[in-house]
């Protein structure tokens, strides 16, 4: 397991939200955020505690197909820039910048990494510390993710958790190795999913970032501190 500032990476696509531990009420917040893009964005409190609840809700066979497939779909497009020996590792890189982009919900895992900080921040720290993560996200990953070396996906098997959420339970192929147990935890976005959490070997790779973040914050100081230390990473 490879250590970086921030956090840690068995594998692949490392980052996003799930094992919170346990939160007993959810509280509705009408604070504000913002997208990258600075857009204002949605993003309620409930948002962030309904994915402590694991317990399996309802849902139907259709749902649960579509979420299959798309993790399908998505590690057959990972499997076919990473086996083409024609694309350069610059090129790679730009493809995962672009999935990364597209795949993952930026705003609310950023969220859930600022932790209890989020509440006290402003507006403006807000936005700013958005749009820093996912310049950070992107640019750290897509270059991580244009090396790795993936030769297939086994869907084993896929169920609702929670009252909005799917989880994709699969094994990944790499070769020599065996294989790594990977649980991609979905949310649909109006007429897509987004990925929210990749649990590798059983390891959240959120909670390890917001850990990490946790530990800037309480040693540098605040939100500000963050948002430069992050920017440092991005330069």
């Amino acid at each position: 397991m490879r250590k970086t500032k921030f956090c840690y990476f068995p594998l692949l696509l490392a980052l996003a939200v799930l094992p919170f531990g346990g939160c007993t009420q959810v509280r509705e917040d009408s604070s504000k955020a913002f997208a990258p893009d600075g857009r204002e964005l949605n993003i309620k409190e409930s948002d962030i505690t309904a994915l402590a609840n694991f317990d399996t809700a309802s849902g139907g066979g259709e749902q649960l197909n579509a979420a299959s497939q798309y993790i399908e779909n998505l590690s057959q497009e990972i499997i076919t820039v990473l086996s083409d020996a024609s694309k350069s590792q610059e090129q790679r890189v730009e493809f995962f910048g672009g999935v990364l982009a597209r795949d993952l919900n930026i705003p609310l895992i950023a969220r859930f990494t600022l932790g209890k900080h989020w509440r006290s921040a402003k507006p403006e720290q807000r936005k700013a510390y958005i749009a820093i993560f996912s310049d950070y996200i992107i640019q750290t990953y897509s270059s991580r993710l244009g090396g790795a070396k993936v030769e297939k996906f086994d869907i084993t098997t896929t169920q609702p958790v929670g009252k909005r959420d799917i989880l994709v339970r699969t094994r990944v192929r790499n070769g020599g190795s065996d294989p790594v147990r990977a649980d991609w935890r979905l949310r649909g976005n109006k007429d897509r999913f987004q990925i929210i959490d990749l649990s590798v070997e059983g390891i959240s790779m959120a909670l390890m970032l917001r850990q990490e973040f946790a530990s800037v914050l309480r040693k540098k100081g605040g939100v500000d501190v963050l948002i430069q230390t992050l920017k440092q990473r991005t330069t």
